[in-house]
């Protein structure tokens, strides 16, 4: 796991300029930020694979992988169609917890 902190602002002289309504009358703000973040890089074997119907009738391998996180689990399916002799990633759910990015990244052999 990485952790880390940083800083950002917005000066009100920045292009472009950062308004906020206030009485319906736009008023030409400034931004000071500092912030804190944790990433946590993981491998997931697959949990479950099954085999399924989508709702435009194409079938596809889906691969369904679980991460118990410190928040709450990660779920992400992942659809897998058969290409020729190799199998292609169309699309993917993903249920994540409140404020939980995810980043899937392609790793080790195989076609490009």
């Amino acid at each position: 796991m990485t952790v880390g902190s940083g800083a950002i602002a917005f000066e009100m002289d920045a292009a472009p300029t950062l308004h906020i309504l206030i009485d319906r009358i736009p008023l030409k703000v400034g931004l000071e930020c500092d912030f804190q973040w944790t990433q946590e890089t993981t491998r997931q074997p697959v949990s479950f694979l099954s085999y399924e119907q989508d709702a435009a009738g194409v079938l596809a391998w889906v691969a369904e992988v679980r991460h118990e996180s410190p928040k709450d689990p990660l779920l992400v399916r992942l659809p897998l169609v058969q290409d020729g002799d190799h199998y292609v990633l169309q699309s993917l759910y993903a249920e994540l917890p409140a404020g939980v990015d995810f980043t899937l990244s392609k790793s080790g052999g195989g076609p490009n």
